[in-house]
């Protein structure tokens, strides 16, 4: 029978996030002289699996050589989505009971910095900001006030600056609904 050799079907990931390159093979590992990966990989010499977090959408492919001289190879490519990886849910109720009481954004692993966020009203005055926060910072979620005062519930704009680790940098904006 010929060495076959399976990486799998195409994959999508979010940047930030790690995914398994894994080959699969039809033989016994001791019949294997030599793996070789493209790109190759830092952390895998001659190994028929890793884990790999890209940057960037990537190819993969592996050639494997057994000991008799046969070959297989077979490729899989890697697609790495950078948009969407925040999200900023469109209603929240700081109303003290312990449940959605911040404006509280959630990322994905491949953002570095969140460079800007601001909350403005209706006639575009600025009732909240910060800058230059780590993913997951507290201090970057809004309470619902304004100089110490709550406000009345109503729908306020967003806009949110981030970078992403490969340098990007990326804006969100929309709207959200306060109630109390």
């Amino acid at each position: 029978d010929p060495i076959k050799v399976d990486l799998g079907n195409d994959t999508i990931i979010r940047l930030g996030e790690k995914v398994l390159i894994d080959a699969v093979l039809n033989i016994d590992p001791d019949r294997i002289l030599s793996v070789q990966w493209s790109p190759e990989s830092s952390t895998c010499s001659g190994c028929t699996e890793f884990e790999d977090s890209p940057l960037i959408s990537t190819l993969y492919s592996v050639k494997v050589t057994t000991l008799g001289g046969c070959i297989a190879e077979d490729e899989k490519v890697v697609i790495v989505e950078s948009r969407n990886l925040i999200f900023v849910p469109n209603i929240f109720t700081p109303n003290g009971d312990g449940r959605n009481d911040l404006l509280e954004y959630s990322s994905a692993p491949g953002i570095s910095t969140i460079d800007r966020i601001s909350v403005y009203d209706r006639w575009g005055n600025v009732l909240f900001s910060r800058h230059n926060l780590t993913p997951g910072d507290p201090a970057g979620y809004w309470d619902g006030s304004f100089n110490g005062s709550p406000v009345n519930p109503g729908v306020f704009v967003y806009l949110l600056e981030y970078t992403l680790v490969t340098g990007e940098k990326l804006t969100v904006k929309g709207g959200v609904t306060l109630l109390r």
